[in-house]
Parts: C-alpha cells; sequence; structure tokens
C-alpha cells in the first residue's frame, strides 16, 4: 500500500493556501473601515452636459439626470464615497429598469452609509479602483445590487460602458450582458457591512480579490454572486435582472481570492442560491453559507436553490466555518444541494458542510470534486461538554419528514482524520442518502475527536425514531487505510434497513484498530441492527489486492434487534491476514478485549438471520487471537462460513486473553439450521493452539467443518501459555447434534498434542470424522477421535494410501455413559501402522462399542495384542502397547483385520542373521501358483521395409520367486541360489508397494504385476 505521508505534505499546503489568503486588508490600499473618508459624490464631465448627473449636497446626496438609454439609466462619477449617516439616493424614474454607475476619478469607494434607488430598478456600481463597504454601509434598493471593480459593462452587440475609457454611452438599450476586465491587476471588493437586497433579488460581488470580514450578504429567496478576475477576461451575465448568474466559462488564467473571516455571513433563506467563483476560497471564525428553507417558510414541493462554489486552487473551512443548505425547523420545502469543484478541500477546527432536513422536505445533496487532496479534520470545542465535528452531513433530523440526498466526494485522495465525520443519516421519517467516495488515490480514515470520544469516521445509520433506511457506504479508490479507532458505519437503530458497506480499491485495504484502549469499539467496518431496531442490515463487501486487519479492528455484521445481518463478502486477489487483539479499559475500571477478524452474528435477544461470510483471496494469515466468526444465538436461521484461498491458509497462536486464532460457528439454543465452515485451499496449517470449531448449544445441529486442499494439511501443537490443541473442533452441548468434519487433501500430518474432535457433551450425537487423502496420514502424538457424554458416538472414516500412528496417538470412538453405541471405526490404506502405544478404540461404557475395520494389505503395529472384548479402556493408555478395542458394556464391537498382521510378539527370535534380500521379490508378485511363464510370441509392429522379415521376437523367461525349504527350528538349508544378490551398479532398483503372503504363508516385499 502506499505510503500515507501525504496526508500531512497536503495539510502544510491548504493550510499555506489559507495563510496565503490573508492578503485581505494590506492588498486593499484603504486601511480598515474605522477610517474616516471625506463624503465624496462627485459627477465627472464624461458625459453630455445635458446628460451629467446631478448631485445635491450631503449628506443627502440627491442624484437627479443622467442618460436615459431606453430603459437603462447611466451616471457617471468622478469620486463616490459616503460617511456614516450619509446617503447616496438614485433619483430615477418610475420606468428605469436598469441604474448604471460608474467612477473614473481613479480613487477607491469607500461607503459607510445607505445607497438608495427608487422602485424596483437593479443598481450595477463600477469602480476599476476599488470598493470598500464599512460597518455602516446599508442598501435601499428594489431590485439587483451588483458592485464590480471590473473597467467595463458590455451590453451584448451594441456596445459597452467603460470606467477606464470613459465616453458617452451609445444606444444601449438592452439589459448588462457581461464584465469586462481589462486591467493587469483587478482591485479588490471589501465589506463590512450589512447588505441586503429584497426578497427574490440577486446581489453579485465581482472583483479582484473579494474580503468579507465580519460582513452579512442578504439575498432571502434570491441569489448572491461572488467572483472575481486576477487579471484580464470577460465575466458574463446570465439570467435576468433577479436572477443574476455569473458565468466564467472563458476564463482560462487565474481567477481572484474570496475570503469570508470574522463569523461573515451569506444568507440566502429561504429558497435562494449562492454561486462562488475563484482562484482560492476560504473561510474562517465561524463564517457562514447559508441556504435552504428558513424556520416556519416555505412551501411544500418547492426546493431551495443550490450553494455551488468553483475554485480552481483551495478551498478551505477553518475555526468552526460552515456551509448549510438544510430545510430548518417547521420550515417546509426541500433544500438544494451543496456542489464544490476545487483543486484540493480542507475542512477543519470543527468546521462542515451540511445539506440535510430538520423539517418538512428533503435534503440536499453534498457533492465534491477535487483534482486534489480532500480532507476533514479535527473539531471545535465550543465549551467544555460541547464539541462541534468538522465533516460532512447529509441528514433526516428528528422530527423531519423527508430524503437525504447523500454525500458524493471524487478526489484524487481523501482523509477523514481526529474526530472528523462524513454522515449520510436518517433520525425522522424518510431515507438517507449514501456515502460515496471515488478516488485514484488513497482513503484514509483516523483518530478520535478532542475529548477521546469519538472516531473518525463515515456514518450511513437509521438512528433514534426513525422510520427509514440508509443507502450505505461506497468506496472505489487505490487504497483504504482506516486506523486509530475510525469506523465505517452503515447500521439501524430504529424502524429501517441500514445499507450496504460496498469498498473496491486496486491496491490494500488495512483496517488497524485503536489499541490505546480510549474508544468504546476500537474500530473497523459495522452493519449493525440495533437492539430496538426493526429492520435489515446491507452487510459489507470488499474487493481488494490485499486486505490486512489488526489490533482488534474488524468486520462486523450483526443483528440484535428484529431483523437479519447482511452477508460479508471479502474478494482479495492476494493476501488477507488478521492479526491481534485490543483492550478497552471503560470509564468504570472494567476492561473489554476484542479480537481482529470478520464477525457475522445474531445476538440471544435477536430475532433475524445471520449473514453468510464469504472470503476468497489468494492466501488466508489468521494470528494471535484474530478469528472469522459466525454466531446465531438468537431466533434465526445460522448462515455458513465459506473461504477460498488459491494458496495457503495459516492460522497460527492465541490472544492476549487466551483466545485461540480460529475460524468458528455457534448456533445457540434458539437457532435453526447449521453454520457450516467450509474451507478450499492449497494447503492448511494450524499451530501453536489455533482452531477450528463448529458448536451448537442448543437443538439445531452444530455446523459442519469441511475443507478440502490440492497439498498438504498440517496441524501441530499446542500454545504454550494456555495448552490449547491446535486442531478442528465439532461440538454440541445440549440436544443438538455435533457437526461432522470432512477433510480431503495430499496428506495430514497431525503432531505435537493436535486434535481432530467431534464431541457431544449433552443428549446430541456426537458428529462424524471423514478424511480422505491421496498420499498419507502422519499422525504423532496427537488424537482423532470422537465422544459423546450421553449419546451415540461419531464415527471415524479415514482413507489414504498410508496411515501412521507414532508417539501415543489416538484413534477414538467413545461414549461416555448411556445405552448409545460407540462410532466405527473404518481405516482403508496400502498399509496401517501404530507404533509408540498408539491405540485404536471404539467403545461405549454403558452401551454397544462400536465396529473397527482395517482395510489394508498389513497392519504393523508396535507390541500388537488383541485386546479381550472386556477389557478396561482406561488402562489401555500407556500400557506400552498398541491396542484395537471395541469394548461395550452391552456388547463389544467387531473388529476386522487384515489377513497380513506384521507386529512385535513374544514368539523367539531366530539366531541367524537374517538375509534380507530373501524378504524381497525381484521381480512382480503374480497371482498364480510358485511358478509360472509368459511368453511373447513376437515385439508387434510392422517390418521397416515391405520386403523386411518381421520383427525378431525376443525371449522371456519364467519368473519365478525363490524357495525357502525350512527344516528343524533355528535352522534353515536348501536355499536357491540367488541369482540377484550380485547386481551390477546398473541394475534398475525396483520399488515395493506392500507386503505380501506366499502360498507357503512367508511374508515378502514386493509388488503387483500389473494386469495380471
Amino acid at each position: 500500500m502506499r505510503e500515507v505521508n501525504w496526508v500531512m505534505a497536503e495539510r502544510s499546503r491548504l493550510l499555506a493556501s489559507c495563510h496565503a489568503l490573508g492578503w485581505h486588508i494590506m492588498l486593499l490600499g484603504f486601511a480598515s473601515v474605522s477610517d474616516r473618508v471625506l463624503a465624496q459624490v462627485v459627477p465627472d464631465t464624461t458625459l453630455p452636459l445635458e446628460e451629467r448627473s446631478q448631485v445635491s449636497t450631503g449628506p443627502l446626496f440627491q442624484i437627479n439626470g443622467g442618460a436615459v438609454r431606453d430603459r437603462n439609466l447611466f451616471h457617471s462619477f468622478g469620486q463616490f464615497s459616503l460617511t456614516q449617516g450619509e446617503t447616496a439616493f438614485f433619483n430615477n424614474a418610475a420606468n428605469v429598469t436598469n441604474i448604471i454607475s460608474r467612477v473614473t476619478g481613479g480613487q477607491p469607494s469607500k461607503i459607510d452609509g445607505l445607497v438608495q434607488a427608487n422602485g424596483v430598478a437593479n443598481l450595477f456600481f463600477i469602480n476599476p479602483s476599488g470598493v470598500l463597504f464599512g460597518q455602516n454601509a446599508s442598501l435601499n434598493v428594489g431590485g439587483t445590487f451588483l458592485v464590480t471593480t471590473a473597467g467595463a459593462i458590455q451590453f451584448g452587440n451594441q456596445g459597452s460602458y467603460s470606467a477606464t475609457n470613459p465616453a458617452p454611452p451609445p444606444l444601449l438599450t438592452v439589459n448588462p450582458s457581461a464584465l469586462l476586465f481589462n486591467q493587469l491587476a483587478n482591485q479588490p471588493i471589501v465589506s463590512q457591512a450589512r447588505l441586503q437586497v429584497p426578497t427574490g433579488q440577486s446581489l453579485a460581488l465581482v472583483g479582484g480579490n473579494i474580503l468579507l470580514n465580519r460582513g452579512v450578504l442578504l439575498a432571502q429567496d434570491g441569489r448572491v454572486e461572488l467572483g472575481g478576475l486576477a487579471g484580464k477576461g470577460i465575466v458574463e451575465l446570465d439570467g435576468n435582472g433577479s436572477n443574476l448568474r455569473l458565468s466564467f466559462r472563458a476564463i482560462e488564467r487565474s481567477l481572484a481570492d474570496i475570503t469570508l473571516v470574522n463569523q461573515s455571513e451569506v444568507n440566502v433563506r429561504t429558497g435562494g442560491s449562492i454561486g462562488i467563483h475563484a482562484q482560492n476560497f476560504s473561510m474562517a471564525d465561524r463564517s457562514i453559507l447559508r441556504g435552504g428553507i428558513a424556520e416556519g417558510q416555505g412551501i411544500l414541493g418547492i426546493k431551495a436553490g443550490d450553494i455551488t462554489i468553483d475554485a480552481l486552487g483551495a478551498v478551505v473551512l477553518s475555526s468552526g466555518s460552515f456551509i448549510a443548505n438544510s430545510t430548518a425547523p417547521r420550515g417546509s420545502g426541500d433544500s438544494g444541494d451543496v456542489t464544490i469543484t476545487a483543486s484540493s478541500v480542507l475542512v477543519k477546527d470543527g468546521s462542515q458542510i451540511n445539506a440535510s432536513t430538520f423539517g418538512n422536505g428533503d435534503g440536499g445533496t453534498v457533492t465534491i470534486r477535487s483534482q486534489g487532496a480532500v480532507i476533514f479534520d479535527g473539531d471545535d470545542r465550543l465549551s467544555e461538554d460541547l464539541i462541534v465535528r468538522s465533516g460532512t452531513f447529509s441528514r433526516v433530523n428528528a422530527e423531519a419528514i423527508g430524503n437525504s440526498g447523500g454525500i458524493n466526494i471524487f478526489a484524487e485522495s481523501v482523509a477523514v482524520t481526529n474526530g472528523a465525520l462524513l454522515t449520510a443519516s436518517t433520525l425522522g421519517q424518510g431515507n438517507a442518502g449514501s456515502i460515496n467516495i471515488t478516488t485514484p488515490g488513497v482513503v484514509r480514515f483516523a483518530g478520535v475527536s478532542a475529548d477521546d470520544q469519538f472516531p473518525s469516521g463515515a456514518f450511513s445509520n437509521v438512528q433514534g425514531k426513525a422510520v427509514g433506511s440508509s443507502n450505505g457506504i461506497n468506496i472505489t479508490a487505490g487504497s483504504l487505510l482506516l486506523e486509530q479507532g475510525a469506523q465505517l458505519d452503515a447500521s439501524t437503530f430504529s424502524r429501517g434497513n441500514a445499507g450496504k458497506i460496498a469498498i473496491q480499491v486496486l491496491d490494500g485495504i488495512q483496517l488497524k484498530g485503536d489499541s490505546s484502549g480510549k474508544l468504546a469499539d476500537p474500530g473497523g467496518l459495522y452493519s449493525f441492527i440495533g437492539e430496538r431496531a426493526i429492520g435489515n442490515s446491507g452487510g459489507i463487501s470488499l474487493a481488494a489486492r490485499s486486505l490486512s486487519v489488526q489490533n482488534g479492528a474488524a468486520l462486523v455484521a450483526s443483528t440484535f434487534g428484529q431483523g437479519n445481518a447482511g452477508d460479508t463478502s471479502v474478494q482479495i486477489a492476494g493476501p488477507v491476514s488478521l492479526d491481534g487483539q485490543t483492550t478497552v479499559l471503560y470509564n468504570d475500571g472494567q476492561t473489554d478485549i476484542f479480537s481482529s477478524g470478520i464477525f457475522s452474528s445474531v445476538s440471544r435477544i435477536a430475532r433475524g438471520d445471520s449473514g453468510q461470510i464469504n472470503l476468497t483471496a489468494d492466501s488466508l494469515t489468521v494470528t494471535n487471537g484474530a478469528a472469522i466468526a459466525s454466531s446465531t444465538l438468537g431466533q434465526g436461521k445460522a448462515a455458513s462460513i465459506l473461504i477460498h484461498a488459491v494458496g495457503a491458509v495459516s492460522l497460527d497462536g492465541v490472544g492476549i486473553d487466551g483466545f485461540p486464532s480460529g475460524i468458528f460457528s455457534r448456533v445457540g439454543a434458539a437457532a435453526l439450521g447449521s453454520s457450516d465452515i467450509n474451507v478450499t485451499a492449497q494447503s492448511l496449517s494450524l499451530t501453536n493452539g489455533a482452531q477450528f470449531q463448529a458448536n451448537t448449544l442448543g437443538a439445531a445441529t452444530a455446523g459442519s467443518i469441511r475443507i478440502n486442499t490440492t497439498d498438504d494439511i498440517r496441524i501441530a501443537g499446542k500454545n504454550a501459555a494456555t495448552g490449547l490443541a491446535s486442531g478442528l473442533v465439532s461440538k454440541t452441548s445440549t440436544s443438538g447434534d455435533g457437526g461432522d468434519i470432512s477433510v480431503e487433501a495430499r496428506s495430514l500430518y497431525l503432531q505435537n498434542g493436535a486434535e481432530i474432535s467431534a464431541q457431544s457433551l449433552g443428549q446430541g450425537k456426537a458428529g462424524s470424522i471423514a478424511i480422505r487423502l491421496r498420499n498419507r496420514l502422519q499422525v504423532k502424538d496427537s488424537q482423532i477421535s470422537t465422544t459423546a457424554a450421553q449419546s451415540a458416538g461419531g464415527n471415524i472414516a479415514i482413507a489414504a494410501r498410508f496411515i501412521v500412528l507414532r508417539g501415543d496417538s489416538d484413534l477414538t470412538t467413545s461414549v461416555l455413559s448411556g445405552t448409545g453405541g460407540g462410532g466405527n471405526i473404518t481405516l482403508s490404506a496400502r498399509a496401517i501402522a501404530a507404533l509408540d502405544d498408539s491405540d485404536i478404540l471404539a467403545f461405549s461404557r454403558d452401551g454397544s462399542g462400536g465396529m473397527i475395520t482395517l482395510r489394508t494389505p498389513a497392519f504393523f503395529g508396535f507390541r500388537y495384542q488383541p485386546n479381550a472384548a472386556s477389557s478396561n479402556t482406561e488402562t489401555l493408555d500407556g500400557n506400552g502397547q498398541v491396542d484395537v478395542n471395541a469394548s461395550g458394556r452391552l456388547r463389544s464391537g467387531t473388529i476386522t483385520l487384515p489377513e497380513v498382521t506384521i507386529q512385535t510378539s513374544r514368539t523367539p527370535l531366530p539366531t541367524e542373521v537374517v538375509d534380507t534380500s530373501r524378504l524381497i521379490a525381484h521381480s512382480c508378485i503374480a497371482r498364480s501358483p510358485r511358478q509360472g511363464s509368459f511368453i511373447v510370441t513376437g515385439a508387434g509392429g510392422l517390418p521397416n521395409q515391405p520386403d523386411d522379415l518381421a520383427t525378431t521376437p525376443f525371449p522371456t523367461y519364467a519368473v519365478t520367486l525363490e524357495e525357502t525349504v525350512k527344516s528343524g527350528a533355528g535352522n534353515q538349508e536348501g536355499t536357491q541360489e540367488n541369482s540377484l544378490k550380485n547386481m551390477s551398479p546398473q541394475a534398475v532398483i525396483t520399488e515395493m508397494d506392500g507386503i505380501y503372503r506366499l502360498e507357503s504363508g512367508a511374508l515378502i516385499l514386493g509388488r503387483a504385476c500389473h494386469g495380471l
């Protein structure tokens, strides 16, 4: 997986961009709003005398005259500034639609008074030298107000009205169509004022750079546009006067910066829209962009306008600033969307982007598109008990009726850190939208809030008293990293279905739990149904090149209420690693230990089906107490665990609490069906206490364990700390039957205390064990057993080429009490060897012993002595010999041994040195009398040429076995000369495949003659 140091580097770069926007006062050329300015509303002489503006003396500067062109009125001033308490009153006629005023004197306008016009005329104010609105400035206009530092205004194809090249206006009878910036460096616009236009009208500031410093722009149900150019260009004006929109389509060069600081606000409630066009856009100090439907306002069925931010550079929200496009409580109507397009986005220090509904109507959709990084970081502590977390919200809140639109993020990389969150949830009556993240790079969720209470994450939930569904979390990325307690959560805690968590990455997925012990959950992916919830969870789906889960992180799909737990699908092209545990210390001093892994569960108080776990990978490693588990304890159907690995599956060790690494299925008392474990792999290794377990606690049958590998299976050892044996275990504790264990492989090796066990501790039958091997079973100091406390024992059936038991290794079926019969043991092999006090036992203490059948040409038993039917099986272990016993109090079972048994016995050994060559047949063993012949009449085939003789037949000879004539005890004579005794170095050595008994009763090593 790629390094994630990019986060700090990207954060530093974005912060640098934010600090770079601190130009706001120094670049203006006018120091601060507190500077007093001399009232100057002075007309210039650029218009014809009869069309010049006529201005009365202050403090009420009444402006008459001007050049009239149809419904357009043009004014031209050399200077235009107002101090506190002064008014500039444009005394236009009622039929005027647009008032266009320019300032040509080369000085910025400092306006700290009232600007007023008659009727509903739109007012366009142009000063290319800059504009400052002081904190006492205000507007009283009936239409749209646009202020700009452009050089001129274009009127379609009729011409322009210029402030940098002033001339009388031509016949400009149409509405303004564009702003013409013809300077290399355009001057800024600064506002510390509360500027408001009437309902439904537009308010636009077009620079140069734009700064709102404790400024407020209000356009209820209207539109606010902020934008500008750093150099030459054209900004088009779309729409009519009351719905003015800026278009920067033709801009190829950089735009200007826009900054909101010190609780500045842009407000377009109810129903209005906001457009931001900038090079860099920044909000700080709890500044606000506010849209949507206001409290108690709106009409059901209408939709509020959108908030749109287009930035060529960075968008930065800091220190508790937020963008909100929501339907407020008791508001009616749908809120609009929030759309941000930038090269990078940073939302930090408790800042938020919100498109939710608190009233009667749908929430909007938040969409972020970035060519670089998108980062949500940290929180803002408002008080000792109140922390506001950074993030993006699209929710149906409590008391709301409607749906939320969801969250969409498209970026080069995404980071959500230090308690920040993305949430698309419903707490009211309606469905929550989905969270969708698409990036070719890294998606990283990490850390907790400043008070160590809240993890970073993405949440798509049904909460509180909600009635509705969530639509889940979808991530498509280059790689995914969750660490330090971060979570992805798609759950339902009320009435409604939870959505799916679906993740698809090209590289790796890393889930690292919180090892500090501060959080209630270590972190991971969660798909829950809460205790009081009614609904189904959507489950979890992962697809990646690799998956690593560690430090207690987990994939969890569970139900604690009424509903089905979703399936968990993990499709990994490379390795899967599940490792370790973590400890959580709660405030009351209690601790809990969480295992890393993949879990599906139905709790005891739940009613619903568990979800299937389906894992496909190149390899699987489970270590240090990690687990894959399916648990159905409530009223519902159990589901299976399916694992397919192209390569190796390896499980090792136990956790800090002694819990084994393993794969587990558990079926509770109220559950239905069984939960099977199915593993297909190239090879399997269980070591140092690792286990597969399939348990039932009720009347349902425990799940089966089925393992199929193309290569070997190795199960070895006990954990040194706990003594827990590595193995495959099927167990029933009550009336349910135990599950079966089925193993198919090339070879199976058990050693150093390993076990394969099917147990019944209650009234249920013990499961059976079936092992089919293409090569050998080798058991050393280990056990294969079925045990029933008071019911019928399970069977053991093993088929292999060779079966070898060493080091006190036992094959056992037993019933400890009751009249149940002991299970049968059937061994099928070319040869079976039992050494070192290894026993084969099928007994029942109070019932009938099982049947023992050894299907093999030869059985090797070290000091083997058949036991009497009444033998006490408790004395058989540790007696220094191989025992085969099928005892039972009611009836002993049948023992079927091969005709050929090689064992050490009490027969006196001969004193002569054995000629080992006489124990080997140097030709194949023919199923015929002692001597015979085999005649070949020709080699077959055709001659090389038509006239040639046929191919010469080759001779053969009788294939015979050497005879051994026995005389008196201890003597041997009449031995025929062995012609093969002195073989040449080039002679072929024939591999033996078994032990054969001749007609004389002698045993000899040899191989069968195929085809005879």
